[in-house]
């Protein structure tokens, strides 16, 4: 809301004019009216709305408050100034700024919305919810306060009353974004059909909706239509060219259909269009051409598990090049000395850059862009029998342990949660009560390799925890507990990928819609010695599990 006053002119024109998008035209007439009165209150808010309709938010804020300087009884013009706080970040101020207008005007729905949308970048959810309530009570046709009380509520895993809401959106008025939004609920709730029924009826109201696309893209890929979610996440891209879900998701979905080339463009086009989404480093960027007589530099810029896998290429690399930087995360750095001794090994922070200054290099590469040059197609995957090393010494140490403690038994080490997002952690974990069918194979002797505060699950299920064995802390002594290991089985997360880069046999088992990495239904392309055990039915993990148990009785025998 700008302003409930259009009596005056030329200040009536220029908010019909803002109003129209013409902000230029608005602009002028604003800054016109203040040349002959600049003591204007109501003029230089709707200068400072311009001002940030148009992203210069500093101006907007220095416009806002001369209007609040010129007259602090307007309700308006503090919500105004909470609005443009909360776009910048600066939430605190914003909540205050909502307080100001709600102290001039104690039922002002619009000063209760603005409120809520800084509460929740607080992170203050149930204030937020009760500001957003509160600015319905006052005004129930607000849908935008509507809108964002019911994407707070799916924040809060409340999903029955947000679908609720957005049933009455809809039933009040159809339109793309409320049936888009709803779609987005169901995703949430796994219930693919529905989110596919909800995106197909935003795109009849509005054939040109990017974010429909792509959540059609979404359900179909988990319904097992690959080749149809190529299609929907291409359509939101032309829709939307910067789209970068869209962008991320077709890449997802090309690894599973199989089609690297492409898939590798879409992993790609992150840096070439967002450059700050990449670490920048000030040396030029290796884009596949000869390493001979260069010296380059791999950066890490994503998880631990993907560092790991993306070492795969070190040993290539370190082949073509005439000398290779590696940097990584400090828990990583023993283990890849180690690994590769002819590499010069840096770690430090993410935020650190002064190893930079020191660094002699020709050019560099974010780690997550290698396959992008060494494998074009499935078909081009070597993976060897291991490419990381544990200490020996300490290998020996946990082999000598095991041995101990098992008593003759195999020593298979199991991890079961696994993602980083809340969703992924949702369709790859397996609570570890559902595993009661492996854990009572006699013959096995179980190890805890999950990571994070799980010590006592592993306890309550009869399966051995090392407290000293901290992955988060010392990936180090972690890949020496693994290499002295008969077997791992696991969800998927970090501990295969060590696992498989130390020559650890390993299962890993995957959900019916696996992570970009697993590419669709062949074999493990990264590691020769994990084997995927794929889930056939969407959230079924009994068959799985059932399986890896009857498989570990069978090695049992065949060792006995």
């Amino acid at each position: 809301m700008i302003s409930e006053d259009k009596r005056s002119d030329p200040l009536g024109e220029a908010l019909r004019r803002y109003q129209a998008g013409d902000t230029e035209g608005a602009e002028r007439r604003c800054r016109a009216l203040l040349a002959t009165d600049p003591d204007n209150a109501a003029c230089h808010n709707l200068l400072g709305m311009i001002a940030a309709r148009v992203g210069q938010k500093d101006l907007a804020i220095d416009s806002l408050l001369q209007a609040i300087a010129l007259d602090k009884s307007q309700p308006l013009f503090y919500s105004n100034l909470g609005a443009v706080f909360q776009q910048m970040g600066r939430a605190k101020d914003a909540v205050r700024a909502c307080q100001e207008a709600l102290r001039c005007k104690p039922d002002y729905s619009t000063a209760y919305y603005n409120l809520g949308n800084a509460l929740r970048d607080l992170g203050r959810q149930a204030e937020a919810e009760a500001a957003y309530r509160r600015a319905l009570e006052l005004q129930p046709a607000d849908r935008s306060a509507a809108t964002n009380l019911a994407n707070l509520l799916r924040d809060l895993g409340r999903a029955d009353e947000a679908i609720a809401i957005y049933r009455q959106l809809i039933a009040a008025k159809e339109t793309a974004d409320a049936w888009n939004n709803l779609a987005a609920l169901y995703l949430d709730r796994d219930d693919f059909v529905a989110a596919e029924q909800a995106t197909r009826q935003a795109g009849e109201l509005d054939p040109r909706h990017a974010g429909a696309c792509n959540n059609l893209g979404v359900a179909l890929q988990y319904q097992g239509a690959t080749a149809e979610a190529v299609a929907a996440f291409g359509a939101a891209i032309e829709r939307r060219p910067d789209f970068r879900e869209a962008h991320s998701n077709r890449f997802w979905a090309l690894c599973l259909a199989g089609r690297l080339a492409e898939a590798w463009e879409e992993h790609d086009w992150r840096g070439r269009t967002f450059p700050g989404s990449v670490r920048e480093v000030p040396w030029p960027s290796w884009s596949g051409e000869s390493l001979e007589g260069q010296r380059l530099l791999v950066h890490g810029e994503q998880g631990i598990g993907d560092e790991i896998m993306f070492a795969s290429c070190y040993t290539e690399l370190a082949a073509r090049a005439a000398g290779l930087v590696l940097e990584c995360q400090p828990r990583l750095a023993e283990l890849l000395r180690r690994s590769f001794p002819g590499c010069e090994v840096i770690s430090g922070e993410r935020d650190d850059t002064a190893w930079m200054q020191d660094c002699q290099v020709d050019l560099a590469a974010p780690a997550g862009q290698l396959p992008h040059y060494l494998y074009a197609e499935l078909s081009d995957f070597r993976p060897a029998p291991s490419y990381l090393a544990a200490d020996p010494q300490r290998a020996r140490h946990w082999r000598e342990r095991l041995s101990a403690l098992a008593d003759g038994r195999a020593c298979v080490g199991v991890s079961w949660r696994g993602g980083g997002r809340v969703k992924d952690r949702r369709h790859r974990s397996i609570p570890l009560p559902a595993w009661s069918g492996v854990l009572e194979n006699k013959d096995t002797f179980f190890v805890s390799l999950q990571y994070g505060p799980y010590r006592s699950e592993a306890l309550d299920n009869g399966v051995h925890n090392f407290d000293e064995v901290d992955p988060l802390r010392d990936m180090d002594e972690f890949a020496a507990l693994i290499s002295a290991l008969d077997r791992v089985v696991s969800v998927d997360n970090s501990t295969v990928h060590l696992a498989g880069a130390l020559g650890t046999p390993t299962w890993v088992l995957l959900p019916s819609v696996p992570d970009w990495r697993w590419f669709g239904d062949g074999p493990c392309r990264w590691y020769a010695s994990v084997e995927p055990v794929r889930q056939q039915q969407f959230g079924v993990w009994g068959p799985v599990l059932e399986s890896v148990a009857k498989r570990l009785e069978e090695e049992a025998r065949a060792g006995g």
